[in-house]
This record gives structure tokens, C-alpha cells and sequence, in this order.
């Protein structure tokens, strides 16, 4: 039998076509490999992506609020602060010139009243009336106690008492019973040259039993 014609040209054709099949199949089969690869990446790459943003929205969820504490009043947030030393010794200054400011600023109430020693004749004095006003401390006289009192009497220049100052008090009430007995009593004013004056004049007052 012979053998069609056709065969002569598949034989010379086979190996190409042979050859052509089997890059058509690695081809189909690489496409088809890489098709699966691809939908796996792709199926990876949608859940890390999902992963990714769920851990992502987990990270910057917003704190909590804090809570309000109560507003402090402001007697608690106010310091007391001491002041220092050189403060203390700057208002001290102050004050001392304040102060002697005001003593010049203001004439001494008594500063015409001369001493005892400057005036011609002594003032004289109602020795019976002062007597009478006199009396003698209880406590000093039950214990039997004698003592003197030293008073020092502003006398203006009509002859009237205006202040006592105790110069020597012995205790007892004595002083208290010396100062009632002088208080207000009227009296010829001392005189510098003949004329009256008001003078700053040292009485002693002395209590004795009888």
C-alpha cells in the first residue's frame, strides 16, 4: 500500500509543529500558574490590607475623656508668701520716718511748760483742800506700810493742774490715792519775773500713819 501524499509534508512539518504545541502548552500553563498566583496575592494582599486597618484603627481610637475634676477656689491656689527680712526691715524704716515726720509735723502739747528749776516762785498750793481729798490705801494701811509718791504736775499758767505723771510709785495704791487727791485742783500759777507761767513741777506726796 502506499502512503498518501500528504504525509511527506507532515513529516517535514511535525517536529516545528511538535515543537510549537509544546511552547503553546508551557505558555498555557505558565498563564494559568500565574493567574492562581495572582488571585492568591491578591486575596493575601485584601486580608493583610484588612488586617493592616483594623489594627491601624485600633491604634488611634481616641482616648477616653478625662474626668472634670472641681475647680479649685481661689483661697486654695493663692501662696502665702512671707516676706523676707529686707521687706520686713523696709517697712520698719517707713514707719519710723512716718512716725518721726509726724512728731515734727505735730508742736509738743506741753512744750512751754518750763522746768521747775527755770521759774522765780513756786506754785502755791491748797495744802487743806489736797489734805481732805487724800486718802489712805487700805491694803497699805491694814499691813501697816508707809511710803512716798513722787508726781510730776503740769501747771498752766493759771494755776490749774492739766496732767500728772507719776515719777515714784511705792506700790500699795499709793500712787492711785496721790494722783485722785492733785487731779483738777487749782492753785497760784508759778511766776518767771513776776509774770505767771505754766511750769512742769515735782511734788512729793508722803503717806504716814499716826
Amino acid at each position: 500500500m502506499k502512503k498518501p501524499k500528504f504525509c511527506g509534508i507532515c513529516q517535514k512539518f511535525y517536529k516545528p509543529l511538535i515543537l510549537i504545541v509544546t511552547i503553546l502548552l508551557h505558555i498555557g500553563a505558565f498563564c494559568i500558574f500565574k493567574g492562581k498566583n495572582e488571585k492568591k496575592l491578591e486575596e493575601q494582599d485584601f486580608i493583610e490590607t484588612k488586617v493592616f486597618k483594623l489594627v491601624d484603627v485600633q491604634e488611634y481610637l481616641p482616648p477616653p475623656p478625662k474626668p472634670k475634676s472641681a475647680p479649685k477656689r481661689e483661697a486654695e491656689l493663692a501662696e502665702h508668701k512671707e516676706p523676707k527680712a529686707s521687706e520686713k526691715i523696709e517697712e520698719k524704716k517707713e514707719e519710723i520716718a512716718k512716725e518721726q515726720q509726724k512728731q515734727e509735723a505735730e508742736p509738743e502739747p506741753f512744750a512751754d511748760y518750763v522746768p521747775q528749776h527755770k521759774i522765780s516762785k513756786a506754785p502755791a498750793f491748797p495744802s487743806k483742800k489736797i489734805l481732805s481729798r487724800l486718802s489712805y490705801p487700805q491694803m497699805a494701811k491694814k499691813q501697816k506700810i508707809e511710803g512716798v509718791v513722787v508726781l510730776e504736775l503740769f501747771i498752766d499758767s493759771k494755776g490749774k493742774v492739766v496732767k500728772i505723771n507719776v515719777l515714784k510709785d511705792p506700790g500699795y495704791g499709793f500712787a492711785e490715792a496721790a494722783v485722785a487727791a492733785f487731779n483738777g485742783i487749782d492753785c497760784v500759777p508759778a511766776l518767771i519775773n513776776g509774770k505767771p507761767c505754766a511750769v512742769r513741777y515735782r511734788y512729793p506726796v508722803r503717806f504716814k500713819l499716826t
